[in-house]
């Protein structure tokens, strides 16, 4: 899905976690997590629809450009939408010259 500039795909790993977990002072920006083994150390249980848990490890995040969507420090780009999360590729800046 091409959104904003970026090419995103559909992610089976990340997901976004519980409203307690927003970070910002509104908690009006979404937090992203990735799948993790529930015994993982800072692993944060989400419930799902069904009534089952699942276990994310928080995404560290660099910043945000909207509240959806999210600039993590692993060079990925996520985004909350209808529901799903979606990555993408950061676009790699050059690097400027002398």
């Amino acid at each position: 899905m091409k959104y904003k500039g970026y090419n995103f795909r559909r992610s089976t790993t990340v997901y976004m976690l519980p409203m307690e977990m927003f970070a910002g002072e509104a908690k009006n920006y979404v937090t992203f997590g990735r799948l993790c083994a529930k015994e993982t150390p800072g692993a944060v249980p989400r419930e799902l629809r069904n009534g089952g848990f699942i276990y994310l490890l928080p995404i560290p995040i660099k910043g945000y450009s909207r509240t959806n969507m999210a600039y993590g420090k692993d060079g990925r780009v996520y985004l909350a939408m209808d529901g799903c999360s979606y990555t993408a590729k950061m676009a790699v800046q050059p690097e400027a010259q002398p």
